[in-house]
């Protein structure tokens, strides 16, 4: 254990001379700040509505004056654009009643304006001054600004991505330093050394993620759940560290590297939002995915330990399949 302290001390040491390891730490937490400045001008650059077919068309033709429009034709399909992730409006007809559908996290201007412009048509339609439609709401349920919690995912995916450079870059600096090599003829075992290059990498990610959820705004996710869910989630900052770290002879090898690891994590995220739900077993081959799927569970405060359950075991079986796939190579480069 002592051995395993004082590997990690020494990388703390040489993490706050490294102006690229303070970068990292701090700028997951930086892009929140400016992500919760965002997110108020995203909720209000536009006015979008989803309209009915069974809508009139003189109708339409009113709002396409004020807003963007897109027309569907039939009720479920409205509500399932105002779930999407960016806020619309949707406009039905039941019964000769117009019915207002919302998510529920919207500005009351932005609700009312639909009103309005309903109000106003059939007045001139009708050729009087007052209200003469009754209008009904449907408030469906969310709570959350899709920004904040897709951009929160994003950035926490981040912090553990980068907390796996920190742990390649501490390798990165063994082997220029030629440290490892004496490494390999201590009394110290391959696993106290992992432990060791690990544990920094780590504890950053775990404060780090907790940070983000606290500066975005969610307050009332599970902590329990969060805790053991980011714990597990740490595996991956030690398979991207050694990956980083054994393939790279210096920092900008290392930086490029992790560039192309990106990769995955990137198409996991645009794929768990744009794919709908039954082609989304063409991400199960990625560990981020399940991340997406269980830190997306956390922030809307729907997290169970069955499904974290589930998301956990898939991103330990795809981590524990790629460790078996490269452990030689690993040992070999280390030696």
């Amino acid at each position: 254990m002592k051995r395993v302290l004082n590997i990690a001390k020494r990388d703390i040491k040489s993490s706050f001379r490294d102006y690229m390891v303070l970068y990292i730490m701090i700028a997951p937490l930086i892009i929140a700040f400016i992500l919760t400045f965002f997110i108020p001008s995203a909720e209000s650059a536009t006015f979008n509505i989803a309209i009915d077919s069974s809508i009139e068309s003189e109708l339409i033709e009113e709002f396409e004056k004020y807003s963007s429009v897109e027309i569907f034709n039939n009720k479920n399909r409205v509500s399932d654009r105002v779930l999407g992730i960016d806020d619309v409006i949707g406009l039905t007809k039941t019964n000769g009643e117009y019915e207002i559908i919302a998510e529920g996290n919207e500005e009351v201007e932005y609700i009312e304006l639909p009103q309005i412009i309903i109000n106003k048509y059939l007045s001139e339609k009708a050729g009087v001054e007052k209200n003469i439609i009754n209008v009904s709401f449907s408030d469906i349920g969310y709570e959350d600004s899709p920004v904040a919690v897709i951009g929160g995912i994003s950035v926490i995916i981040m912090c553990i991505v980068l907390a796996g450079m920190i742990v390649g870059l501490n390798i990165v600096e063994e082997k220029e330093s030629s440290t490892i090599s004496a490494i390999n003829v201590s009394p110290m075992n391959k696993a106290e050394f992992i432990i060791g290059k690990s544990l920094l990498g780590c504890i950053i990610a775990l404060i780090q993620v907790f940070l983000v959820l606290l500066i975005l705004g969610f307050k009332d996710f599970d902590l329990a759940i969060t805790l053991i869910f980011t714990l597990i989630n740490l595996v991956i900052v030690v398979l991207f560290g050694f990956i980083t770290g054994v393939t790279s002879s210096n920092q900008m090898t290392a930086i490029a590297n992790i560039k192309v690891l990106f990769l995955p994590v990137s198409v996991s995220i645009v794929g768990a939002i744009l794919l709908p739900q039954s082609k989304h077993f063409f991400l199960y081959w990625s560990p981020f995915y399940w991340m997406y799927r269980g830190y997306f569970d956390i922030i809307k405060n729907t997290a169970v330990w069955t499904n974290i359950g589930v998301f956990s075991v898939w991103i330990l079986g795809i981590t524990t399949l790629l460790i078996l796939a490269l452990k030689n190579k690993i040992a070999v480069r280390l030696n």
